[in-house]
């Protein structure tokens, strides 16, 4: 490894490692270019009085008291956090995390699009820094799931109604990670301000965190912003 990227800190040789890793030519077929940034409204910020100080190098202006994002910065930082989940992806999976009501479809449908892992009902505290635990209620979610596919003759009414509302509680939960297996070599957060729970329990573990931070947000939270 060259040496000035040894003498990095951490998040600075991720990102230097990734972008000797990838062939950024592939990376400009799968960006949105500026103009579609700007047609689809990335640019509005939050309500000037509601900003972090610390968003101030990635805000361009204000207007109608709304910060106004500077959408370069914010394509550049796009292509970083691409080229960085695209090498992540190759040594293991991906975990998108996306709880807001908003963001739950759009999160799970990408998701499995993209053969990604996710959770866009609620994170379950102790989903990774406590996984083994976790792991018997995946598990037991698998079980149920095995046993009304292959029927429910001979069970009484009430244990298929506790059986089915079971599975309900343990869907809702877990469903977009009931295979996984170790922990994800990256996550992916649609709120880095919401998704606080997610963020704490990475960081304790070491997974590298790629965010959406609007002008209210702390970008420091998240390792690619």
């Amino acid at each position: 490894m060259d040496k000035a990227i040894v003498n990095m800190p951490v998040k600075e040789q991720v990102a230097a490692e990734t972008d000797m890793a990838i062939d950024n030519s592939s990376t400009s077929k799968n960006i949105p270019t500026l103009q579609e940034l700007l047609k689809s409204g990335v640019q509005f910020g939050h309500e000037v009085k509601r900003w972090n100080p610390k968003m101030r190098k990635y805000i361009y202006d204000e207007k109608n008291k709304i910060h106004i994002i500077d959408v370069t910065k914010t394509l550049d930082k796009l292509k970083e956090a691409f080229n960085f989940l695209k090498e992540a992806a190759s040594r293991g999976h991906i975990l998108f995390v996306g709880t807001k009501r908003q963001a739950s479809d759009i999160i799970k449908e990408g998701s499995i699009k993209a053969g990604a892992y996710f959770v866009n009902s609620r994170w379950a505290g102790g989903l990774l820094t406590n996984f083994q635990i976790v792991k018997k209620s995946l598990d037991k979610l698998i079980s149920i799931e095995k046993a009304l596919e292959e029927g429910v003759e001979g069970r009484t009414k009430y244990e298929v109604s506790k059986m089915k509302k079971e599975w309900q509680r343990l869907d809702r939960l877990y469903s977009g990670i009931k295979t996984l297996h170790s922990k994800p070599t990256a996550i992916v957060v649609v709120d880095a301000l919401y998704e606080k729970s997610a963020i704490r329990e990475c960081k304790k573990i070491g997974i590298p965190i790629v965010g959406i931070v609007d002008t209210n947000s702390d970008p420091d939270v998240v390792d690619f912003i």
